[in-house]
């Protein structure tokens, strides 16, 4: 383990053993790492175990929450009744968390 787990942790704050990522990277040299569980990281721990050699980072309790306040904001912003139409709140929200991501996995490179 490196410290972290699916999902949200409810209490206390999540610390990723970055030495250890580091050392299962250089005994795995051609194994590409998994980050399960990176919701709730810090941006810069999660920039730091991609250094150390982490390749394929999960945030998939992140992205769910940013859906379910999106579609909380379009159900609450209007009297409209089409799922396609307040849901559309869930799948913006989801976009914009993707790029501010997409910016941490690659160290700060805008994408569009």
């Amino acid at each position: 383990s490196v410290g972290n787990i699916h999902g949200l942790i409810k209490t206390g704050e999540p610390k990723l053993n970055i030495a250890r990522i580091r050392e299962i990277a250089q005994a795995l040299p051609n194994t590409p790492l998994v980050l399960h569980g990176a919701s709730g990281n810090t941006d810069e721990e999660v920039k730091e175990a991609i250094s150390a050699g982490i390749r394929v980072v999960h945030i998939n309790t992140e992205l769910r929450l940013a859906y379910k306040e999106g579609v909380k904001k379009g159900v609450m912003s209007s009297d409209e009744a089409a799922p396609y139409k307040f849901m559309a709140e869930g799948v913006a929200a989801m976009k914009e968390l993707v790029k501010k991501k997409l910016e941490v996995f690659n160290n700060g490179a805008a994408h569009q």
